[in-house]
C-alpha cells in the first residue's frame, strides 16, 4: 500500500466511524440543529438524514483535498464545494454502517475511479456568454485572446445564436432574455469565452474572470472613459448620477451620465483598438493562458493575471481610500513578479 493510499484508507476509516443516519427534523435544518446534534455536515435523503459527526469533519476535508490534489485537471476544473457534495453523496451510499476494518486500498482505488469518471462526464467544452458594459457605441466585433466581444444588436445574427434546431425553443428564449436584459441595463456588449476541461459552474467562473482580464486591455489603452468598464454582474456604478443639495432655501439638482465608454464617441472604438493592437495582443496571450490553464511561464503569467485583476477592481472602486489599497495590491503582485525574474 502506497503512503498516499495508507493516508486515505485511514481517513475513510475515520469517516466510516463518524457517518450516521437519523430521522429528518420536521422543519428546516438550521445551524442550531447541527450544533445541538453534534453534526458537521448533513444530506437529506428520502428516508432520513445522512450526517457526518463533528469528529469526522476534519477527515472529510483532508480526504477531499487529498483526492482532488492528485488530479490537476480536476483541481482546475471543479468548484471545490461541488466536489465535496459529490464525495459526501458517494460516502452516504457506501459507508454508513460500514465496518472500518473492512476498508483498504481497493476502496480508495474505487473512490479515485469514481471521481475520474464523474469529472470526465462533467468536463465538456462550453462557451460562456458574459454581458459587459464597454461602450454605448456600436463597433465591429473584436477579440482579446480567446474572448470575443460583439455588439448587442449583432448578437442575434451571430454564429453564437441558437438556430440549429428549430424545436430548441428554450435555448433561443434564454438567449433572447439575456439580450433583452442587456438592452434594459445599457450593457451593450456580449463577451463569448470558450472553456474546456471544466464543469459548468467552474467554467462560468473562469469565463467571468477571463472577461475581467480582457477588459483590462481596454483600460490600459490610451483613451478616455475606460475606468468603469466591467461585466454586467460585477460591482459598478449607476448608468447616471443625480445629486441634490439645499442651501438658503433653494434646491440645486444635478445630473451626469456615467456610462463607461461614453466619451469614446461613435465610430472610434475600432480606431482605438487598432492603435492599441500590440497591447491587445500581449494581454490576449495572458488571457488565453488563463482560460486554458496552460501557462508558458506559469509564475509570471499568473502574477500578471492577479495584478491585472486588482487593477481592474481598483479602477472601478468609487472610494479613493479603497481604490488605493487595491492599486497597492496590484503593484505588490507586480513587484513579486519582477523579483522572480532576477
Amino acid at each position: 500500500m502506497t503512503a498516499q493510499f495508507a493516508k486515505e484508507v485511514g481517513l475513510l476509516r475515520t469517516l466510516a466511524q463518524n457517518l450516521i443516519s437519523k430521522p429528518s427534523p420536521l422543519g428546516q435544518i438550521t445551524q442550531d440543529f447541527l450544533r445541538t446534534e453534534g453534526l458537521a455536515r448533513v444530506s437529506r435523503q428520502a428516508d432520513g438524514l445522512i450526517a457526518i459527526l463533528r469528529p469526522g469533519h476534519e477527515a472529510f476535508t483532508e480526504l477531499s483535498e487529498s483526492i482532488i490534489g492528485q488530479f490537476p485537471a480536476m483541481e482546475r476544473g471543479t468548484i471545490f464545494a461541488n466536489f465535496q457534495t459529490e464525495l459526501f453523496d458517494f460516502l452516504a451510499t457506501s459507508y454508513v454502517g460500514r465496518d472500518p476494518a473492512s476498508i483498504g486500498a481497493a476502496e480508495v482505488s474505487a473512490l479515485h475511479d469514481h471521481f475520474v469518471a464523474w469529472f470526465a462526464k462533467l468536463a465538456s467544452p462550453r462557451r460562456i456568454f458574459v454581458p459587459s458594459v464597454i461602450s454605448p457605441w456600436s463597433a465591429p466585433r473584436f477579440s482579446v485572446g480567446p474572448v470575443v466581444f460583439i455588439f448587442v444588436e449583432e448578437a442575434a445574427q451571430s454564429e453564437f445564436y441558437p438556430r440549429g434546431d428549430p424545436s430548441d425553443i428554450l435555448s433561443r428564449d434564454g438567449f433572447d432574455r439575456m439580450l433583452q436584459l442587456m438592452r434594459d441595463t445599457h450593457s451593450n456588449w456580449l463577451a463569448c469565452v470558450p472553456i474546456q476541461g471544466c464543469e459548468h459552474q467552474r467554467a462560468e467562473e473562469i469565463g467571468a474572470l477571463a472577461v475581467d482580464l480582457a477588459i483590462v486591455a481596454l483600460q490600459l489603452a490610451p483613451a478616455l472613459g475606460m475606468r468603469t468598464m466591467s461585466r454586467l454582474d460585477a460591482r459598478r456604478g449607476a448608468a447616471e448620477r443625480r445629486t441634490l443639495s439645499e442651501g438658503h432655501g433653494y434646491y440645486n439638482a444635478g445630473w451626469t451620465k456615467m456610462e463607461p465608454g461614453l466619451s469614446i464617441g461613435t465610430g472610434t472604438l475600432a480606431d482605438i483598438l487598432r492603435k492599441a493592437e500590440p497591447l491587445i495582443t500581449a494581454v490576449g496571450v495572458c488571457v488565453r493562458s488563463f482560460v486554458t490553464g496552460c501557462f508558458r511561464f506559469p509564475n509570471l503569467e499568473r502574477a500578471w493575471c492577479d495584478a491585472a485583476y486588482w487593477l481592474h477592481e481598483a479602477l472601478a472602486e468609487p472610494l479613493d481610500s479603497i481604490a488605493v489599497a487595491k492599486l497597492e495590491t496590484a503593484v505588490e503582485v507586480l513587484s513579486r513578479m519582477r523579483r522572480m525574474t532576477h
